[in-house]
């Protein structure tokens, strides 16, 4: 037993993390999709601090302080070092999670 939980705090950690950058660097063509690949990444992290309950490894306040650690070190990092949302102002190469439509003009036809 130890406080905080270390596998907590680097789950939630890389999966915020994860999620944050889902955000601010892919675009999708449905709306349902990125939602959803942020919930499952969250899910995933919050199920390796219920494994640790219930394995007996930690206490619920060992796992909680290791999701705040690892939350509270995600949003620095996103938010204060990469300063992740300002990709939206350089407009670098942005990443799309399905294939775009080729557009066809009026000429072409």
């Amino acid at each position: 037993m130890s406080f905080p939980s270390g596998h907590s705090s680097i789950s939630m950690y890389g999966m915020l993390f994860l999620a944050l950058y889902l955000q601010a660097a892919v675009r999708t063509e449905t709306t349902l999709l990125k939602p959803l690949l942020q919930v499952v990444s969250v899910s995933l992290s919050l199920f390796v601090g219920w494994s640790r309950i219930a394995d007996n490894k930690h206490f619920l306040t060992d796992v909680l302080a290791g999701f705040v650690l690892g939350a509270i070190f995600a949003w620095f990092v996103a938010f204060e070092i990469l300063k992740l949302f300002a990709i939206r102002i350089r407009k670098p190469k942005v990443y799309t999670l399905l294939p775009q439509q080729q557009r066809t003009s009026a000429s072409d036809e």
